[in-house]
């Protein structure tokens, strides 16, 4: 046997309906009015992606195509910007 919810006396229960307007909907959650929290695992056959062998999802992944900065010149000579005063 459960407890039952938490609610108000009928009276109050229709004096706050008649101000409402409408039908209150409680919006606690107890645990008579909710799922079972170990619902039965689900029994779905193998997908395309069931193995990470032939998965292209792990060849597009962008952390695996993430690679050190390449250097396009190497010893090359920087111009150098030049100061703004003119030295005698």
């Amino acid at each position: 046997m459960s407890v039952p919810p938490r609610d108000l006396s009928p009276f109050m229960r229709w004096f706050r309906n008649f101000f409402l307007g409408r039908e209150f909907k409680n919006s606690l959650r107890f645990q008579d009015l909710v799922g079972t929290r170990s619902p039965p695992p689900p029994n779905l056959p193998d997908g395309p992606s069931h193995k990470l062998f032939s998965n292209y999802y792990f060849t597009r992944d962008g952390r695996r195509m993430a690679r050190p900065p390449v250097v396009l010149l190497e010893d090359a000579k920087r111009k150098a910007i030049t100061s703004g005063v003119k030295e005698k």
